[in-house]
């Protein structure tokens, strides 16, 4: 998460070596966050990283939505972070977009809270990550 989690300079500084991808996921805190300021901390982060390590490919991935039809303000997210990967030149995974999580099978992989992954939708969610990142 960015403007609403914890420190993002501060989980940034404990990377000791260039990771070859950073995968960096906006998440439902964030919906908290202004787009501006959602902009401003998705932008630093990917500016910190390319200071720090210039080599590294940064992948920005817009939430999940677990509850269907998605809310709207997690496509507002999803929206602004595909801003930012733009105006940065970064790779953008949207998961909205690309309907991994369906009315279809949202039941399969929703934990009874109705608003995070289960067991299973951690490793559905994850499979569909791993495929998005082949580029």
């Amino acid at each position: 998460c960015f403007p609403s989690g914890p420190s993002n300079s501060f989980r940034l500084a404990a990377l000791t070596e260039a990771p070859t991808v950073l995968v960096v996921q906006a998440g439902a805190s964030d919906t908290a966050a202004s787009a501006a300021a959602l902009t401003k901390a998705a932008g630093d982060v990917v500016d910190t990283v390319r200071h720090r390590f210039p080599r590294t490919h940064v992948v920005l991935v817009g939430p999940f939505a677990m509850e269907q039809p998605p809310d709207g303000q997690l496509v507002r997210v999803a929206q602004t972070l595909a801003a930012v990967a733009t105006s940065h030149q970064v790779a953008f995974v949207d998961p909205i977009a690309a309907a991994w999580i369906t009315a279809a099978n949202a039941g399969g992989f929703t934990a009874a809270t109705g608003f995070y992954p289960n067991a299973a939708g951690h490793v559905f969610l994850g499979g569909k990550l791993k495929e998005a990142l082949r580029y």
